[in-house]
Parts: structure tokens; sequence; C-alpha cells
């Protein structure tokens, strides 16, 4: 099945969490959630990606979204990504499933 764009918010479920990778400051990919009611179990992380975003000011740039490519227990394979400032001032979700692909 081709990929398909979805950019909706997901609900990590708690405690879903690599403590190591966190521990170096970096968000780890939640290993499970749920979106539009179906629960996936992530079986393996394909890559990662950071998106930069320059600043208006000075030659600095701000780490805006951190991006994963995973594979889940049912065979999909999806993009999502870690959104460093949530919209609306720290309100909102930080968690967005982009695309699917079904086995």
């Amino acid at each position: 099945m081709p990929e398909r764009f979805v950019s909706e918010a997901i609900v990590p479920e708690a405690g879903g969490f690599d403590a190591v990778a966190m521990a170096t400051g970096e968000p780890a990919p939640p290993a499970r959630f749920c979106w539009r009611g179906r629960e996936f179990t992530v079986v393996e992380q394909v890559e990662s990606w950071r998106e930069l975003t320059p600043r208006s000011f000075e030659s600095e740039q701000y780490l805006r979204r951190h991006w994963f490519r995973l594979r889940t227990a049912c065979g999909a394979t999806l993009v999502i990504y870690f959104q460093r400032r949530a919209r609306d001032a720290g309100r909102g979700p930080r968690w967005w499933l982009y695309t699917i692909e079904e086995a």
C-alpha cells in the first residue's frame, strides 16, 4: 500500500519511552501509542533526523522537530515527529503521525 499523508496528533502510552535515549537530551520515540483508536507497538527505529529552522537574528539555527521512521508490530511503516516547541505557547500535542504505509 502506498505511503499516506496523515499529519495528526498521536497519544504516546505513559512510560513507553526509552529512558537511556532521553538521558542524552534527545526525545526518544514512543514504544507504543494510539492513533484513531488503534494501538501501535514500535518494533524498529529505521532512521531519525532533525529539522533546523534559521532564527531571525544572528547566524543561529533552532532545532524545530525530531523525525523518526518506525516499523510497527502490525507491519506498518510510520513517520512521526516530536515538535520541540508546541504551538500555542506550550499547549497542544508534541507528537505527530506524519505518514503511514500499511503492510
